[in-house]
C-alpha cells in the first residue's frame, strides 16, 4: 500500500479502505455463499457516525435494492481520485442472508478490520 500511495495518495486511500475495511469483514464474518457472491465486487460504508454503536450490525447492501440509492459524487478539496458520495437509505429492507456475522455484533467485527 505504501508503494501505491507514493504514486497516488487517492489510489492508496481507495485501496486501503477497500482491502482493510471492507474485504476483511467478508473474509472474517461472511458465509461461504456471501464470500462467493460479494468478494469480487464490494464497497464498504458505515452508518451514522455519531450514533451509539453498542449494537451495530454489519450487513451487505446490493446496488439496485429497493430503498437504496447513491447521491451525487461529492466535490472534495483533496483526494479527488477517490470517489465519495452519500449512500441514501429510504425504507431499505435488508434480508437476513445479507447480515454479516451476528446481529448486534458488528462492532466486534469492525474492530478486526
Amino acid at each position: 500500500m505504501e508503494e501505491i500511495s507514493r504514486a497516488s495518495g487517492s489510489v492508496g486511500l481507495s485501496y486501503g479502505a477497500h482491502s482493510n475495511l471492507c474485504i476483511n469483514q467478508l473474509v472474517r464474518n461472511g458465509t461461504t455463499a456471501q464470500k462467493q457472491k460479494y468478494l469480487p465486487k464490494v464497497v464498504y460504508a458505515k452508518t451514522d457516525i455519531v450514533a451509539h454503536s453498542e449494537r451495530m450490525t454489519a450487513f451487505i447492501i446490493e446496488k439496485g435494492m429497493p430503498g437504496f440509492s447513491m447521491a451525487q459524487k461529492l466535490d472534495k478539496l483533496g483526494m479527488r481520485g477517490s470517489d465519495t458520495c452519500e449512500l441514501v437509505f429510504e425504507n431499505c429492507f435488508v434480508p437476513e442472508e445479507n447480515v454479516l456475522g451476528q446481529e448486534g455484533k458488528g462492532k466486534v467485527a469492525d474492530m478486526y478490520t
